[in-house]
Formats: structure tokens, sequence, C-alpha cells
């Protein structure tokens, strides 16, 4: 007898499962088959509608149906082998994948526009600027779903058999290239802005894109009266590092620091490499309070860390200096009078006896530039 709370088994489902499956894969394969004979019909030349039927219809077929199985009939992985091999339709779109989705559907109404040039489709212009609309629409998805990619482009293929000359095609090539090339250079434009603003050796933000952060961050304040404070986090005795153990251990120590400060940070805070062993990070809107707390939990976080040189037995259990300087948004200050602030809070803590925190004593006759390491 069946204990009651003990799921029954029903051996039944599986078989149903895959009847379901089979019937939604011949569904997909019907449809598209259906719309590629019509297209067939309706716009192949004549002479090649036999070679298309005999030949090209049974691949078309055959694709569907095994991509269909293996995607459980999922129509969206169906559309990708169906634009493949529309053959009757005419038409060839190249769709350039790029982050701005407008050139895609850019691309396409050239070549919806180019349609009733392909002699014998008869298409309006506003049904082919439509359909290739709809097609681009299909291939980004497509993209986006990781199914189909090739490379920087997605290739979608519309037809082969073109009814007619290609008069009027090869402008639209032309523009199509145009378009690809744009979209590499924004791209590239892209890559070499990011990495003119990001340290090649940490991966954070470098000192250039930090002051251009806080200039940003120093005006947002102004304007609303909140407070913006800065961190200056400095490596204790770096130098014994690099002299005991070689500068790749140094960079790795920099790295690992660089790591630790990111993961003791606030959403929406900002830390960056300031120059040798030294970081900064930006807090908006974070009252002295709390930003006392972040400084000594990034503090903690570097004390916590032991690196293993390669063929070493000792240890490296690196520290940080930390100084702390916050602008209420009111009074009289400029970003660079806040970073000299935060740079003799750090001297002070180097005094104090370093892997501490302090917050901007005011030691105006110091001098920040000799803190000992």
């Amino acid at each position: 007898m069946q204990e009651q709370g003990t799921p029954v088994k029903n051996h039944n489902i599986e078989p149903l499962l895959r009847m379901r499956r089979l019937r939604r894969v011949r569904v997909t394969v019907a449809i598209a088959l259906l719309m590629e004979l019509w297209l067939c019909l309706q716009v192949t030349p004549p002479g090649s509608q036999l070679v298309h039927l005999a030949v090209i219809f049974p691949l078309t077929a055959a694709l569907l149906a095994a991509l269909s199985l293996r995607s459980g009939g999922a129509w969206a992985q169906v559309m990708a082998p169906l634009c493949f091999t529309l053959i009757g339709a005419g038409l060839v779109a190249c769709v350039p994948v790029a982050s701005d989705p407008s050139l895609v559907f850019a691309t396409l109404a050239l070549f919806g526009m180019g349609l009733p040039a392909l002699g014998g489709i008869g298409l309006p212009q506003a049904t082919g600027i439509g359909l290739a609309t709809l097609l681009g629409a299909v291939a980004w998805w497509i993209h986006l779903r990781g199914i189909g990619e090739a490379g920087p482009m997605c290739t979608v293929l519309f037809g082969g058999l073109l009814a007619g000359t290609w008069s009027g095609w090869s402008g639209a090539v032309v523009e199509r290239e145009d378009l690809l090339k744009k979209a590499r250079l924004e791209r590239l434009a892209d890559q070499l802005s990011e990495r003119a603003k990001t340290d090649p050796l940490t991966g954070l933000p470098n000192r250039q894109h930090v002051q251009d952060v806080l200039e940003d961050a120093w005006e947002l304040s102004r304007q609303s009266s909140d407070c913006l404070s800065l961190l200056m986090v400095d490596i204790d005795h770096f130098k014994r590092v690099n002299d005991s153990f070689g500068h790749p251990v140094g960079d790795s120590v920099i790295r690992a620091v660089g790591e630790a400060i990111q993961g003791s940070l606030r959403d929406g805070d900002l830390a960056g490499r300031w120059g040798g062993e030294e970081f900064v990070v930006v807090l908006s809107r974070c009252p002295s309070g709390v930003v006392s707390q972040i400084a000594d939990r990034l503090r903690r976080a570097v004390s916590e860390l032991e690196l293993q040189p390669p063929g070493r037995l000792q240890c490296i259990r690196p520290t940080v200096s930390v100084g702390s300087a916050t602008w209420d948004g009111r009074s009289e200050m400029t970003p660079p009078q806040l970073v000299d602030q935060a740079d003799r809070a750090l001297y002070a803590a180097k005094r104090a006896g370093r892997n501490r925190v302090r917050m901007d004593p005011g030691q105006l006759g110091t001098d920040p530039t000799h803190r000992g390491g």
C-alpha cells in the first residue's frame, strides 16, 4: 500500500512529453516549409523552381527537423536555419552586430529599399522595408540568445536565387561595408578609451580617470550639498617586498591589495590606483561615520591577505595605512585640496605606526611627500 505523503511515480509522463515535443516539431516544420513554398512559388524564377523544390526544399526540411528536435521545437532556434535556408526570396542581408541596435535596422532598411530593384520581386518599398526590419529583429533576437553567432557579424541569408539582375545591389553593399567599418571603428574607439582609463596592472581606474570622476562628484556634491569623502590608501613597507621578493611578486601584491580594496566598497564607490603602491577611493554621499567604517573594513580586508610567493616558504601579509578626508559640500574647498587633506591624514596614519586609519587631522605644516613607506 502506498504510504501517505510518498509521491506516486507516473511512468507514462516521459512518452507523453516526447509526443508533445514531436507535435511541436511537426507544427514548426510545417509552418516553415509552407512559408518557403509560398516564397518559392511567388518570387523564384520559373526555371529555378524545380531545382529549388527538388534540392533545397528537402534540405530545408531536414535542417529544420534536426534543429527543432534538438531544441525541443523552440521557435527562436528554428528561425535561425529558416533564415539561412529560405532560398527563393532573393534577398541577402548581412546584419552588423554592434552595441547600437540602430545599426542593424539602418542596414536592413537599405536592403529593404533595394528589394524592388531585384527584378521580378515586385514588392512595394514599404513592404520591403518592413520585411527587412522584421528579419533584422529576428536576427538580433537570435544573436542575443547566442544562436547563430558568427564572429563580429550575424549573416542572415534570405534567398540566393536572385530573380533578375544585381542592379541596385552594389550601392547597398557599399553602404553595408560603411556601416560595418563604422561599427568596427566605434568598437575600437571604445576599447582605446577604456584602456586609457584603466590601470593595466590592477584593472582599476587609473589616476587620470579617478581625477575626472572626483571632479564630477565634487560638482554634484556642490549642487546638492551632500558629503564627498576621499580615502588615500598606501601599502606599508612595500619597498621591502620588492627588495626581498622582486618586482613580479610586488606586482602580485599590488593586484591582491587592489582586489581587497574593491571588494570592501559599496555599490557606486570608486577605487583606483593613484600610482606606485598607492590607491584612492572616492565615496559620494557618505557621512564621516560611514567613511570610517568603510576605511577600517578595507584595512582589515588587506591585513587578512596571505600571499605565497612561488618557491618561497615565507608568506607575505601586507597591511595598508589609510587617510580619510570629507567635504560637506558647502564650505570652500576644491578637489585638489580634498586630495591634499586625505594625503596628510595618510601621513598621520604612517607616523602613528601604520596599519591604521586616520581622519584628516589638519596638519598643514607637514610634508605628505615623505611618508617613509
